[in-house]
Order: structure tokens, then sequence, then C-alpha cells
């Protein structure tokens, strides 16, 4: 379950604006008969018979996934239960560990994290920035560093891994699709 915690940590690191950090629990079983024994942040104990492997993923709110196997022939409502249980209190730790050394999203976005932008252009203005043959579409591209992505209804998908790339070709676009009407503004 680290890559759920190092996914939550690397998004704030990186200034993505998430709402609550996610963290995740493995949970094992080990069990013979009617006698069992529950396991936190198991290795691999769990993979015996009797045994059952159940990963719970969530905010300090609730749980936000589950997935689970088992080599048992069914688990008992206690069995659930105290795992559900145990797994908040172990998820909460380890929340409160990711909190210590990531209190809140980093203020501003990665220079190494791509952007992604949307605009909506009125649908006449698709052939505009098109172009003859697509040249003028790819000139935005080859001078911004941006990949943009065109849809006949005017939606436009803009990416790029440089602030400077994606607000000069974004810029570009409100300029090249603005609407002119008598006494608006430039």
């Amino acid at each position: 379950m680290a890559s759920t915690c190092g996914s939550s940590l690397a998004l704030m690191d990186a200034g993505v604006r998430i709402k609550k950090p996610v963290a995740g629990i493995a949970m094992g079983l080990a069990s013979e008969g009617n006698q069992w024994t529950l396991l936190t942040d198991l290795q691999d104990i769990e993979d015996g018979p009797g045994g059952m492997d159940f990963k719970i993923t969530g905010t300090r709110d609730g749980v936000t996934a589950i997935q689970m196997d088992t080599k048992t022939r069914g688990l008992t409502w206690d069995i659930v239960k105290q795992t559900f249980a145990r797994s908040k209190e172990a998820r909460l730790k380890i929340l409160d560990a990711m909190q210590a050394v990531m209190p809140e999203p980093r203020k501003e976005l990665s220079p190494y994290a791509p952007r992604v932008a949307t605009l909506m252009i009125p649908p006449e203005k698709v052939r505009d920035v098109v172009g003859p043959g697509g040249r003028t579409i790819n000139k935005i591209i080859a001078e911004t560093g941006v990949s943009m992505d065109i849809k006949d209804n005017g939606r436009v998908y803009i990416v790029s891994d440089r602030s400077e790339g994606m607000e000069k070709a974004v810029s570009w676009l409100k300029k090249l699709t603005h609407e002119v009407s008598a006494g608006g503004a430039r």
C-alpha cells in the first residue's frame, strides 16, 4: 500500500491541489479451523492456507477503496468488523506520519508537473485554429511546445509541461477566436 501513500505525497509535493491525502494499509489473516489472527501491514504470511489479503485505502473521513482475496471458505462478520476497525487505526497513524512530512499541497505547481487546459471556442472557429492543411495549429504547437487536440464541437484540450508554453498557447487561441462586436473590448 506504499504506492497509495506515495502517490498522495507525490501529488502534494508537485503542488496538485488534492482535497485530502489518501493512505493505504494491507490487512491479513492467518487461520486454521476456528482459530484466526489478524495481521496489520503484512509480510506474505497471509498467502498460506486460511489466509486473507485485504487492502483498504482511505482518508481521515472514510474508506475510498478496498480489494480482498482470501484462501478461506468465507469470513465471519467478526473478522470483517475487526479488519475494518484495525485498518482505520493504522490508516490514521499513517496519515499522521504523512501529514508530518507534507501537511498540505505546495502552493505552486511543480515546474515538472504537466498542465492541462480545456477551452471552448465557437465551433465555427475550429477551422481558423486548424488553418489550411493544419498549418495554424501546427505553428501554435511548434512555437509553444504544447500538445493540442481540438474537437468539432469547439472543445480544445491543451497539455504542456511548461507553464510559459501553456500560457502562450491559451493566449494565442483566445486572440485567434475572439468574437468582435461593436463597442466590445479587444
